[in-house]
């Protein structure tokens, strides 16, 4: 249960980084982390793992940037399971 709510937190973190991205393209990740993270009430490594997702996906859009918020949040789903992996041996 414990991993499905962790995915489903890195997932909502990394939709809110996305369209918080897209309403202001001005802002810097840092802020944006800190925007949809004050939103999230959570445990601290729920925490962590959002951010680390936001970080993550707000990696790739800037890698990929023609690509569309659907193929950039497929591949982060295709990634969630490696961004879990980390917390877990830590």
């Amino acid at each position: 249960m414990e991993n499905e709510e962790e995915k489903f937190l890195m997932i909502n973190a990394a939709s809110k980084a996305l369209d918080y991205r897209k309403k202001h393209p001005e802002a810097d990740s840092e802020e944006i982390i800190k925007k949809i993270m004050h939103a999230i009430e959570a445990s601290e490594k729920l925490k962590l793992m959002g951010i680390a997702s936001a970080d993550d996906v707000l990696k790739l859009r800037s890698k990929q940037p023609r690509a569309t918020d659907k193929e950039i949040m497929n591949e982060f789903m295709s990634r969630i399971n490696i961004i879990l992996e980390r917390f877990e041996e830590e």
